[in-house]
């Protein structure tokens, strides 16, 4: 089902749904915010199961975004997100203790960085689309720019 399509719901809803509902009928790649998280990358950072490096793609620099753009592009266009990017390496970290008891360990799902600018991508979009529609909540604090943590504790300690 596409973002704007409403099929499954019954006939009654659908001219409530698209009066309320905005929808967001295209998304787009900021490219420079591209370049800026491919050159935010961690060199060390552990790779996914494609095996693309975070040292490769900052490496790559301004010359890996037009491919980038065209990939992340074809899979907003065609709906689909490539397996690899969706396959987690599970790994095992030790914490502390003792090394042969098995709670001394945590799981790390090592996603592909490929899949993280990507979802990021998607973020930025989300985000843009809910500003301008004012369908962010006024009180809502987590996951938005310009509001910290901090930023609500003072809020609430000046009242």
């Amino acid at each position: 089902m596409s973002v704007s399509d409403h099929s499954s719901v019954p006939n009654c809803c659908n001219s409530f749904i698209n009066r309320v509902t905005p929808v967001c009928d295209e998304i787009k790649i900021n490219e420079e915010k591209l370049l800026h998280q491919i050159l935010s990358l961690k060199p060390k950072k552990a790779i996914g199961d494609d095996v693309i490096s975070g040292k490769e793609l900052r490496s790559g620099g301004k010359s890996v975004v037009p491919g980038l753009k065209g990939i992340f592009m074809k899979s907003f266009e065609t709906g689909k997100f490539p397996n690899t990017w969706k396959t987690a390496k599970i790994r095992s970290a030790f914490k502390k203790g003792k090394q042969i008891e098995r709670k001394n360990y945590t799981p790390l799902s090592l996603l592909s960085i490929l899949g993280k600018i990507l979802e990021g991508q998607i973020c930025i979009n989300l985000d843009s689309h809910l500003k301008v529609n004012g369908a962010q909540a006024p009180k809502k604090w987590g996951f938005q720019e310009g509001k910290s943590t901090e930023y609500l504790l003072l809020h609430m300690t000046a009242f």
